[in-house]
């Protein structure tokens, strides 16, 4: 513990991560969150993360559970196939933004019975469910959330 306070050995470690960084090792996606760039054998270059694998970069650094909601809910269960400029989420966590190129990602609080109980794979249903309204669901809409939650 002692030695992380020394500015010198901050230093190192500052210098390693960018040169990590410069080798394409690590993709710094946000202030202190890097992820392992993908490469992509169609585009033939390494391509930026998915906003859904950015979100949860601080949710896992803050122990904060998150489920994508409004648009991006809509977005990931394919109701919505335009990609929303900025991608909310519903979490425990606090109210927060994050911008990572023209992405932002922005964190919604909310009580904990409504997402820490529950799978990934029932909350964000929910969700879409939510952003839909009530009068927008129908047997078509059924059925496709169903599909979708057998295929995950």
């Amino acid at each position: 513990q002692d030695t992380m306070k020394r500015p010198d050995y901050l230093n190192k470690i500052k210098k390693i991560i960018v040169g990590l960084e410069k080798d394409d090792i690590i993709l710094r996606i946000l202030r202190g969150f890097y992820e392992y760039p993908e490469y992509n054998d169609f585009v033939g270059e390494y391509i930026s993360p998915a906003p859904d694998k950015i979100a949860h970069a601080p949710a896992r650094n803050y122990g904060w559970t998150t489920i994508p909601c409004g648009d991006a809910a809509l977005n990931i269960m394919g109701f919505f196939a335009q990609v929303p400029s900025a991608w909310p989420y519903v979490s425990d966590g606090i109210y927060k933004e994050y911008n990572y190129g023209n992405v932002k990602i922005k964190f919604k609080h909310t009580t904990n019975k409504e997402i820490s109980n529950l799978s990934y794979k029932i909350a964000l249903p929910i969700q879409a469910i939510k952003a839909l309204g009530k009068e927008n669901i129908d047997s078509k809409t059924v059925n496709r959330i169903a599909r979708v939650i057998t295929l995950t």
